[in-house]
């Protein structure tokens, strides 16, 4: 595998050495998140050309970076070029394990990219194009303290989709219950954010997708959160479903009491038994 700086240096020298190429940002949890490195982060590379069309269309050009194991280009498959607005992403996957993100984006594009992505760092800047840009520091990233409407708007629809689980559990319908679940889990995992920022005076980040959620919560909220993940069994979808209840009931309620919202209680405890009734009738019933 080559090492971090074979690889900046095949970044830098590449851009150095095409006149095209006139400015280099880096962006991505190697700027945003520098102390934990580790052999799958990506290389999150920004090149700024005056010539966005090569770059956008002569695909063979990135093999410069080394022998793939595999190529996405997002855009390619959803825009024709007329339509790239100026900005086109090569995912590169190589084989030595290695992985290059790499946006070519149009001088005239600059701002859009930028305010797209406040954290990075500038590499390169033959004409100085990037100064007086104003990198934004990895507070962008910290969870948001929730408004009262957006945390009522969670309880409500954290609540109502769970019907639409026990339904798709009671009716065999696997793909349908684990989708609603899956629906559910976006106002969990919101919940489970704002505790945490909650915790933390709101200067900590869950990453994308979560992905550092078992950094902050403790060990029995972090088995609960686990327990929300069910397989393909139907007894344990219930299960999951239950822990899902368990866990957002603890949180929300706690973040309630913070801010002085409104938790809905009774609409918790009607839904409750209304999933245990559910969950309790014979199968193939036609009356609830």
């Amino acid at each position: 595998m080559r090492t971090e700086k074979e690889m900046m240096d095949i970044v830098l020298n590449t851009a150095k050495e095409d006149a095209r190429i006139r400015a280099v940002v880096m962006n991505g949890s190697r700027v945003s998140n520098p102390s934990n490195k580790d052999c799958f982060q990506d290389y999150d590379i920004v090149y700024f050309v005056n010539d966005f069309e090569f770059f956008a269309c002569n695909h063979s050009w990135i093999d410069i970076f080394g022998e793939r194991i595999m190529l996405e280009m997002p855009s390619y498959k959803d825009y024709e070029v007329s339509e790239y607005n100026g900005r086109f992403n090569y995912q590169m996957l190589f084989k030595d394990g290695n992985r290059i993100d790499l946006t070519f984006a149009s001088i005239e594009n600059i701002d859009n990219v930028i305010e797209n992505d406040r954290v990075g760092i500038t590499l390169l800047d033959k004409d100085g194009l990037l100064q007086g840009v104003e990198f934004s520091g990895v507070e962008v990233y910290f969870i948001s303290k929730p408004t009262k409407k957006a945390f009522e708007n969670s309880c409500n629809s954290f609540w109502w989709i769970l019907q639409n689980v026990a339904k798709g559990i009671k009716r065999r319908e696997l793909p349908y219950a684990i989708k609603m679940l899956n629906i559910a889990r976006n106002d969990l995992d919101a919940v489970v954010s704002w505790y945490i920022g909650m915790k933390h005076d709101f200067k900590v980040s869950t990453g994308k997708m979560g992905k550092y959620l078992e950094r902050y919560l403790d060990e029995n909220l972090w088995n609960l959160y686990k327990d929300t993940f069910p397989t393909g069994n139907y007894e344990d979808i219930w299960k999951s479903l239950f822990c899902a209840c368990k866990l957002y009931r603890l949180l929300a309620t706690e973040i309630s009491n913070q801010f002085s919202y409104c938790y809905p209680y009774h609409d918790d405890k009607l839904m409750s038994e209304y999933l245990q009734h559910v969950k309790n009738l014979p199968d193939n019933l036609i009356f609830i």
